[in-house]
């Protein structure tokens, strides 16, 4: 998933892209639909037969930054964020042994001290990074008026630059690497709303009210039949198919399980969420779903650090599976320094 956003006036505008594999007016998001998949329920292959050591990282945070996750794009190219300050990201890459490479690369996110901490960059199914950044136009105002999508590619070599929403009027453009329909979700002050577009952003129906407020601690996450599925505040409020204006109740499978992170794995044969662990661990808990949403199994993922612990994981787009640790401090009698251990599984779900 990924959101970008910034605020107006009193209105608040946030977007989310959640493009079908792994990997963010009160606020403003979109997702894209992917394409209808059988509903199988077949478990052959989904978990894991057996769990690598993989490799760990350390990421320092200093007073000011925190951390942005870990990810990788499909071709095994892997990265640890942090976002610092005033709305600035900045991402390492590593190799396969966990080293890092020569070009980190960072960029403006916005200025916003209300603005909940979301990640800006994207990893990309063919192998790179695209990431969202805020440019200000030299009008004296301050504010963040049009959004640059910068390309990186998996070694952090800047391949390119797209400039494609203008806040001052909007307009919907070509967004490189959109599949299926997308659906753009606001709030009007009084209730939601929502649109359908297309793969190049072009609407293709009229707007309709959705059952519920659209806000910051709203989010969006793809399922294999091409359903959308609603988050707010943890709990999964409700689905839509692409291209309808209804939204019927989240599978029980998935509302049933609030705080969870859905992910697709298994190229595209499995759900994953990440959910709480059982009693007595404190690891990442991996649930993996076959398409018809029945339960094949789970896999407990510790942590890179000593204890194992984890405080979150995700999936990138090949399929290796990241489990963040838990911030630490420590004093080495220069002052206090966080730090953060993320661990990687290369291609566990693949």
């Amino acid at each position: 998933m990924k959101r970008i956003g910034t605020a107006m006036g009193s209105v608040a505008f946030t977007i989310l892209s959640a493009c079908g594999g792994s990997e963010r007016p009160s606020g403003m998001v979109a997702a894209a639909a992917t394409g209808a998949a059988a509903l199988s329920s077949d478990c052959t292959g989904l978990l894991p037969a057996a769990v690598s050591s993989g490799f760990s990282t350390t990421v320092f945070l200093s007073d000011v930054c925190g951390p942005m996750g870990a990810t990788s794009d499909g071709r095994a190219n892997y990265a640890v964020g942090k976002t610092c300050g005033a709305g600035f990201e900045i991402w390492d890459l590593l190799d396969g042994t966990g080293a890092r490479r020569a070009n980190p690369f960072g960029f403006r996110t916005m200025f916003d001290p209300y603005e909940r901490v979301e990640r800006h960059m994207l990893a990309q199914p063919g192998g790179g990074f695209l990431a969202f950044n805020w440019v200000t136009e030299g009008n004296g105002s301050g504010f963040h008026r049009t959004v640059s999508l910068q390309a990186y590619s998996g070694d952090g070599a800047k391949t390119g630059e797209h400039f494609f929403i203008d806040l001052t009027g909007p307009t919907f453009e070509s967004f490189p690497d959109r599949c299926g329909q997308a659906l753009v979700a606001w709030d009007n002050g009084s209730q939601g709303r929502a649109v359908w577009t297309d793969s190049a952003g072009h609407v293709v129906s009229g707007t309709f009210a959705l059952p519920f407020r659209v806000d910051q601690q709203t989010s969006v996450s793809p399922l294999l039949d091409g359903t959308i599925a609603f988050n707010q505040a943890g709990d999964w409020e409700g689905a839509i198919a692409p291209g309808s204006h209804t939204v019927v109740a989240a599978p029980s499978w998935l509302s049933t399980r609030p705080g969870s992170r859905l992910f697709l794995a298994r190229g595209g044969r499995a759900h994953a969420l990440f959910t709480q662990a059982p009693p007595g661990s404190c690891q990442a808990h991996l649930v993996l779903f076959a398409p018809a949403g029945n339960r094949c199994g789970a896999v407990d993922l510790p942590s890179g650090d000593a204890d194992g612990c984890a405080f979150t994981g995700e999936i990138g787009q090949d399929g290796t599976v990241t489990v963040q640790g838990i911030t630490q401090s420590t004093d080495n009698g220069s002052g206090p320094q966080q730090s953060v251990t993320q661990r990687f599984y290369p291609q566990l779900v693949q």
